[in-house]
């Protein structure tokens, strides 16, 4: 993460990243905003399959989201 005009921006060591995670908690902390109403967010987007949801296979069993294809 960089500063950018008084903000933090996402960098990615890779020229083209093929993919990116990012914790609620980061999200929440670059916009501002609580972690509770990104969670919330997340659950609408769900809700109207604009994103899928997974689980990994093998611990740790992080939930990730996907957007469908």
């Amino acid at each position: 993460m960089t500063m950018g005009k008084n903000k933090p921006t996402l960098t990615s060591s890779a020229k083209s990243p093929k993919y990116m995670s990012i914790s609620s908690a980061k999200l929440a902390q670059l916009w501002d905003m609580r972690m509770e109403d990104i969670e919330e967010g997340l659950q609408e987007l769900l809700q109207e399959g604009k994103i899928i949801k997974k689980t990994l296979a093998e611990p740790p069993k992080y939930e990730y989201y996907l957007l469908p294809q």
